[in-house]
């Protein structure tokens, strides 16, 4: 079945280290826009889904009833499966008990918080608009409104953090009752705040930052966390479905102004443009056919991320990293060891 990803392109306040096309000050057009991905929606044949995902920007900004609007068109559109994971991605300051108890009952049953720290320094270094209460406020009022499936974020090697200030957000995220998190490293992405005044930021060094990955990694494991994916951990069974169709490199839709799309072998973006999404022009863009050896590239790349791994092909380059102890056999297939995982991306593009 596909996947359909929603993408929301606004924020109250731009964080300091997203690169993410997303806009301020646009409230004005949240009801227009919902009515435009319901609209566009209706533009694709209708297929059969299980996974929708809302994500930003800050889907929660527009409120229940603009979601509620898009996620009933998509009904409208498509074939949705009674057991379909739908995800709302939120931002703790942007939610109340009310809001949540209508999305969970409009069939929103997966939420996912923008945590990244429960400091309120780091928050605010970050560009947060949340306050780590806000954090723990936001876990009790979903769980109030009947979530059961609740994700957060949490990002490693920010500015001024250091292994005590990270246990401590790893001590606040577990006692939330938490079934998944996801842990970023913090890149300096181009044309950010922090790309403009990376030469001041106080940033811990690669060899730090591989530690707290590993600390991290070691403490959400020994919680029962599975560490199914390189950046992802999952309780209880509930890793991210939707997510998982892009490891697994499965189609999915993409809709909204800047959403990717992977359908009928290409590979397509709608522009940023968001102007030019509310007069419904023809917007897609960058349309790549991916022929079966880009195929193979992308399935060695997206599905090495995961503990399942690949297949196992017999091969000199495959076999030199299993020797050195980067990569390991597991039945029919082969992944990445924890040691291997310090060297990924280099991993890629070797195999690759």
């Amino acid at each position: 079945m596909l996947g359909v990803y929603v993408h929301t392109p606004f924020c109250k306040k731009k964080c300091n280290y997203c690169a993410f096309y997303s806009k301020t000050g646009r409230e004005k057009d949240f009801s227009k826009y919902a009515k435009c991905v319901a609209k566009e929606a209706l533009t694709y044949e209708k297929q059969d889904i299980d996974t929708i995902y809302f994500g930003g920007g800050t889907p929660s900004l527009l409120g229940a009833e603009n979601i509620s609007q898009m996620l009933r068109g998509i009904k409208s559109a498509f074939n949705v499966c009674d057991n379909a994971e739908i995800t709302l991605e939120a931002n703790p300051k942007t939610v109340t008990e009310q809001e949540l108890c209508a999305l969970f009952s409009e069939g929103v049953n997966r939420i996912s918080f923008g945590f990244q720290s429960f400091i309120d320094e780091e928050l605010s270094a970050l560009g947060r608009i949340h306050s780590a209460k806000d954090g723990e406020d936001a876990v009790k009022m979903a769980k109030n409104a009947g979530f059961e499936n609740i994700s957060g974020d949490i990002m490693t090697a920010i500015p001024n953090q250091t292994m005590e200030s990270l246990d401590i957000t790893i001590d606040k995220m577990l006692s939330l009752g938490l079934t998944h998190i996801s842990a970023y490293s913090l890149t300096i992405e181009e044309g950010t705040p922090f790309e403009k005044s990376k030469n001041t930021l106080s940033l811990p060094d690669e060899d730090t930052e591989r530690k707290m990955y590993r600390h991290l990694a070691k403490r959400l494991k020994a919680a029962n966390f599975e560490h199914y994916e390189i950046s992802n951990f999952a309780k209880d069974s509930k890793r991210s479905r939707h997510n998982t169709k892009y490891w697994q490199n499965e189609p999915y839709i993409g809709l909204g102004a800047g959403a990717h799309s992977y359908f009928c072998g290409e590979r397509y973006q709608n522009a940023e443009d968001i102007d030019a999404y509310l007069i419904g022009k023809d917007i897609k863009c960058n349309i790549q056919k991916i022929d079966e050896a880009e195929l193979k590239k992308e399935k060695i790349m997206l599905g090495l991320r995961m503990s399942d791994g690949i297949l196992y092909e017999e091969n000199s380059k495959t076999d030199k990293y299993i020797n050195l102890g980067y990569m390991e056999r597991v039945g029919k297939n082969v992944r990445l060891t924890e040691k291997g995982i310090d060297i990924s991306d280099y991993i890629f593009s070797d195999l690759m």
